[in-house]
């Protein structure tokens, strides 16, 4: 949860594209002989926490009661929280021709990922927050839950079409960190003394070599996939777009931990003398056996977390252009379908200012703005949010920020 709160501040992982560079002037990028462009950012969102929430998780803080027990009101059946931490550059060369193909460029990237989100039900959010002193004589239903994070770097190669931006790249990946817990079935039962507990579950919990960590140290390798097509329509006015990133897998190494378990137990706690009497810590141990679970380690493999956008960018008039889209998780089941829409206006050839919204992923619905500008014809700057009234209010669900930077490098010989 304090990883949610770090990426609070950064902003949306491919937040939105640089429709200054499809949809505006492009001589700008005519004449150098590359461009470089550089971006980074996080966010976190969820249909449940709160912003207040989040801020008292990961910085400190007592947890207010009055609003736990709001959020109780909104919990659904299953409900989720997701985030993204990312940087990442790209280099594209403009020289005259490739391969004698005037249109083509050779792309280089690189870049750094962290991606977290859980799906759980509505059960243990109260078991976490609340306790389970509702739950005497009841059952709590965990079925279904999961927690997944992983981390990772990569660097591609791969080409572009200079007129209209399509690309694909294939990538060597890092992988550094990867923790997959799931809960195919659990249920926690307690007695109607209080003085039981009645547990059956059956789940997994993979996680990678703890042992080696940090930035570029690698506990797995991979390879992935990056691309987008940009079909112009049939008037020129505007793009369809398929776009795909992190397409791939990663192999963990031989130290990866794997834990499994299918069991029923009753707990009726300890006596606190028994605790003290145990030197050998034996009661903890058969406590271990109780619980039921085996352990080994071995390689395993993961997928990415792909991502799937498809959206329509079209002109209305020289000046401005609507967009929409949608975008699909296909591997995170705490990742729905997320609807999305822009309206963008051309204040001058150089300059994008634009208003979206988005529905769903990790989240319900918010609004933002993005500005795109380019700084003379060497540098560009884009910054965004999705989330412009989640910076203000403390019970909207989230917050977001992404900033691009872009340098052209040095002139073609004409």
């Amino acid at each position: 949860m304090k990883f949610m709160l770090f990426i609070a501040c950064l902003s949306t992982f491919g937040a939105y594209s640089q429709n200054l560079w499809l949809l505006g002037d492009q001589s700008i990028t005519r004449s150098p002989r590359a461009l470089l462009h550089v971006e980074g950012g996080g966010a976190y969102r969820s249909n449940v926490f709160n912003n207040q929430m989040i801020d008292r998780i990961g910085f400190g803080g007592k947890l207010d009661e009055e609003n736990i027990r709001n959020l109780e009101d909104d919990l659904r059946e299953m409900n989720r929280i997701g985030g993204d931490a990312y940087a990442q550059f790209r280099l594209f060369t403009l020289d005259d021709s490739l391969f004698n193909k005037p249109n083509l460029g050779l792309l280089i990237q690189g870049g750094y990922r962290r991606n977290a989100w859980s799906y759980f039900s509505r059960d243990a959010y109260r078991l976490g927050f609340i306790g389970n002193e509702m739950f005497r004589g009841a059952h709590a239903d965990l079925d279904g839950n999961e927690y997944e994070s992983i981390t990772y770097q990569k660097l591609g190669v791969g080409f572009f079409d200079k007129q209209t931006k399509s690309y694909i790249s294939g990538n060597f990946v890092i992988g550094q960190q990867f923790s997959d817990i799931q809960l195919q079935e659990a249920d926690l039962f307690t007695s109607t003394l209080g003085d039981s507990l009645h547990v059956n579950y059956q789940g997994s919990w993979y996680r990678s070599d703890t042992a080696y960590s940090g930035l570029g140290i690698g506990n797995g390798v991979g390879f992935s996939l990056d691309g987008a097509w940009n079909v112009p329509l049939s008037d020129k006015k505007g793009f369809l777009t398929l776009e795909i990133s992190d397409f791939g897998m990663i192999f963990w190494g031989e130290e990866t931990l794997k834990s499994e378990t299918d069991t029923s137990f009753a707990f009726i706690g300890w006596e606190v003398q028994d605790i003290l009497d145990d030197v050998n810590n034996i009661g903890f141990l058969s406590l271990e056996d109780t619980l039921g679970y085996s352990t080994n380690r071995n390689r395993h493999q993961s997928w990415l977390p792909t991502t799937v956008d498809v959206s329509l960018k079209r002109r209305n008039t020289p000046k401005d252009f609507f967009e929409v889209g949608v975008r699909i998780r296909p591997n995170q089941i705490g990742f729905i379908p997320e609807l999305y829409g822009s309206y963008g206006y051309f204040t001058n050839p150089s300059t994008l200012l634009s208003v979206n919204f988005r529905y769903g992923g990790y989240g319900r619905l918010r609004f933002g703005a993005s500005l795109e500008k380019w700084m003379g014809k060497t540098w560009y700057l884009g910054i965004a949010t999705d989330d412009i009234p989640g910076f203000i209010l403390n019970r909207l669900k989230g917050r977001g920020l992404q900033i691009q930077i872009g340098k052209t490098i040095g002139k073609r010989q004409i």
